[in-house]
């Protein structure tokens, strides 16, 4: 993804609930809307962050405020959950070479 972008990235993407950096491999259907071969990586935020970071995006951030969407808005228990309520968990991550310096934007990276 990194050698296509020029200055940043945006990644939506459905999440696993867990604090560590990590995928969750899940049996999936084969149509079109899901994973190729059936097989579906659910990453933690951590191991997304970690992934784009070390592919060469200095700089990783999210929305301070989450979409307007059921997927979107739900409570962090740490639990690898990818699915609650009937919704999915996702998370949207901006990646960038350069400082974005936005309010609505939390950066994801420690110093």
């Amino acid at each position: 993804m990194e050698s296509v972008c020029d200055e940043m990235l945006l990644l939506e993407t459905i999440v696993c609930d867990h604090q560590l950096a990590m995928v969750r491999m899940e049996d999936e259907s084969t149509d079109v809307n899901q994973a190729l071969g059936g097989i579906a990586g659910r990453p933690t935020p951590h191991y997304v962050v970690l992934a784009l970071n070390r592919i060469g995006f200095g700089y990783v951030y999210a929305p301070v405020t989450p979409p307007e969407h059921e997927d979107f808005r739900f409570e962090w228990r740490n639990n690898l959950d990818t699915a609650r309520d009937g919704h999915n968990l996702r998370c949207i991550f901006v990646a960038s070479r350069s400082e974005l310096k936005n309010p609505a934007l939390l950066s994801l990276l420690r110093d």
